[in-house]
């Protein structure tokens, strides 16, 4: 297989070919990336989109620091005592349909 060179003048043959320059971050991500990330990052909406959905992944992330468990050894323990409280008059009924005000007439 020969390999054949353009002969004569190519002076046109530059100019045609549209050469860009790539940046160090493109070479690190890789053009489809790059170009993702910069959609990403070109309106507004894009920006603020993208801040929310980084600063819940960020908030996921610390969760555990912001509110460790109260009891280490078991953190899926339910603290009983913070579910022990008397039901309301109007939930005694167990119908949500039909409440019973504790004056006994109904609403």
């Amino acid at each position: 297989m020969t390999v054949q060179t353009p002969t004569g003048n190519n002076e046109l043959l530059g100019q045609a070919v549209a050469v860009r320059k790539i940046s160090r971050l493109e070479r690190l991500l890789g053009p489809d990336n790059y170009r993702i990330l910069q959609g990403l990052l070109k309106t507004p909406a894009s920006i603020s989109g993208t801040v929310l959905i980084v600063f819940f992944i960020l908030m996921a992330v610390a969760a555990p620091l912001l509110a460790p468990p109260l009891n280490p050894n078991d953190p899926y323990k339910i603290l009983v005592m913070a579910l022990k409280h008397n039901p309301s008059p109007w939930a005694q009924n167990g119908n949500p349909g039909h409440r019973t005000f504790p004056s006994g007439g109904r609403q």
